[in-house]
């Protein structure tokens, strides 16, 4: 008997709470990354993190063949969610799951995200910014160091090397494989682009800009100090201008 998929872990929720904001991790990642949003976003937000397959509570559950087909999953099992105002925040890679999601569930539900938070993540048109995996383990962790994906000391740890690079190289088969609809089809929805000042991947200001094409209702931008993984270090910030922009 297959197994039921935990979709949603580490949240905050009440029934009570004004918006769901639904927060999609990157390769790699999972739903623990956003568990410091609880302490620096208003209590009026319940923070929905996504648990992806083969991790955690998931573990040894595989993988839908497509981002297209993880999103669409998500949104056909997850219809609470959808049932009060929402938003969706989608961190790198996750913000591609993101935005098929917010198609998705806008068609499914008959109502777009109040606001889509795209953190250290070009628009889908940029094309991909990690290597192919047909190199070394070796060649795949100095690109993610020298990019400010993960640090130098925690790429040599045990737990990263057995762990986190096979399920990285899992959620990359997916995420090398998508490529958004073409015309782009637009959310009825503002784009809030967050990125860190020393993030390599917004040297190239197209990396916002092009979110334009994805967003009938505009794009703003705010940078914070930091990386890639900027929020690490600005988690009060982030919280504060995320409760802001969802008007609590």
């Amino acid at each position: 008997m297959a197994r039921t998929i935990t979709w949603i872990s580490h949240e905050r929720y009440d029934e009570n709470a004004v918006v769901n904001l639904i927060c999609f991790p990157y390769a790699g990642g999972s739903a623990s990354f956003f568990a410091m949003l609880k302490e620096h976003t208003d209590p009026s937000v319940n923070i929905c993190p996504v648990l992806y397959p083969g991790r955690e509570k998931n573990m040894g559950i595989a993988a839908p063949d497509s981002i297209e087909e993880l999103a669409n999953r998500f949104v056909d099992e997850n219809e609470r969610l959808f049932t009060k105002p929402y938003a969706i925040l989608g961190h790198c890679t996750g913000a591609l799951a993101a935005y098929e999601a917010a198609l998705a569930a806008e068609k499914k539900y008959g109502a777009p995200p109040v606001r889509f938070f795209a953190s250290s993540a070009p628009a889908p048109s940029c094309g991909h910014f990690f290597p192919d995996l047909d190199i070394s383990d070796e060649e795949m962790t100095a690109y993610l160091v020298e990019n400010g994906m993960i640090d130098e000391k925690f790429a040599s740890d045990s737990v990263f090397i057995s762990y986190f690079l096979p399920l990285m190289r899992k959620d990359l088969g997916l995420h090398l494989k998508y490529r958004p609809a073409e015309p782009y089809r637009k959310m009825d929805t503002e784009v809030i682009v967050m990125y860190g000042s020393s993030d390599r991947l917004f040297g190239d200001k197209s990396a916002i800009l092009r979110w334009k094409d994805f967003a009938e209702k505009g794009v703003r931008s705010f940078r914070f100090e930091g990386g890639h993984f900027y929020i690490d270090k600005c988690r009060s910030d982030a919280g504060k201008l995320i409760s802001q922009l969802l008007g609590v």
